[in-house]
């Protein structure tokens, strides 16, 4: 099975036909524009909008809209860039677009979290800087374990398996933690308790959730395997990609949510 054939979510198969049209026009109107532009403007605008949100924080200026829209724009771009390749070059066996895609998605979930460690940490939460911490350290697992588990022909289920695990996947944290980044401090009246530590505790555990079921996909024993040699191979490539950003992305969150831990409990 081609690797392409293996994305099994429901959201990308309902996005699937829209996005493809988009697509179309955007490379008939624009005959240099690459899968990649669309990629790092996403990031582009993920960082735009999680800097303002910290910054305005900071000034005690709302710009929680505004934040909220460049995110969210910028998440949604992740399907667009894929749309893109299939129309500019839909036999490309390189692993350089998947790299490129992937690593660029874990940053963007990186760049947020470490503004909800900051934003936590100038309302003088240490629990929301602990929350938002482990969020960032754990977002890497699951499309790690996901890249091993295909590196050995198995192929996993995109969206995860329950609700929970779903928050443990690309589409449920692009949801929970745009949200949470932009308006980390609405109050939950029920519980009394800001929406950013519940929400980064709910991607956390999810996080958890989604890399056990994968884990399991890795670690089952098949006669035969599920993904062609060439997209084994491409995967083989993601993930040792992945497992230098997770190292990297590791030293980063936990650097961060040092500072912030230290700052939150002495304000």
């Amino acid at each position: 099975m081609p690797l392409e054939q293996s994305r099994n979510s429901g959201l990308r198969k309902i996005a699937k036909g829209p996005l493809d049209n988009l697509a179309k026009f955007l490379v008939k109107k624009i005959p240099g524009l690459e899968a990649d532009h669309i990629t790092y403007s996403g990031t582009g605008l993920v960082s735009l909008g999680a800097l303002i949100k910290t910054l305005s924080e900071a000034a005690f200026v709302d710009n929680n809209f505004v934040a909220l829209g460049l995110m969210g724009l910028g998440t949604a771009f992740d399907g667009l860039d894929g749309a893109v390749a299939r129309q500019k070059n839909n036999d490309d066996k390189s692993p350089h677009g998947v790299i490129v895609d992937v690593i660029n998605d874990r940053l963007q979930e990186s760049i947020m979290a470490v503004s909800r460690v900051a934003t936590a940490s100038m309302r003088g939460d240490p629990i929301g800087v602990l929350a938002a911490s482990f969020a960032g350290l754990t977002n890497p697992w699951p499309s790690l374990i996901r890249s091993l588990a295909e590196r050995e022909g198995g192929v996993v289920k995109e969206s995860g398996k329950n609700p929970l695990s779903f928050f443990g996947t690309r589409g449920g944290r692009s949801i929970s933690a745009t949200v949470s980044t932009a308006y980390p401090d609405i109050n939950l009246p029920i519980i009394d308790s800001p929406l950013q530590p519940v929400v980064d505790g709910l991607i956390t555990l999810a996080n958890i959730t989604s890399s056990i079921e994968r884990i399991a996909t890795l670690i089952k024993k098949s006669d035969k395997n599920e993904l062609d040699p060439i997209s084994r191979q491409i995967t083989a490539e993601k993930s040792k990609a992945l497992i230098k950003f997770t190292a990297i992305n590791t030293l980063i969150i936990i650097a961060a949510g040092t500072i912030g831990l230290i700052n939150s409990v002495n304000k």
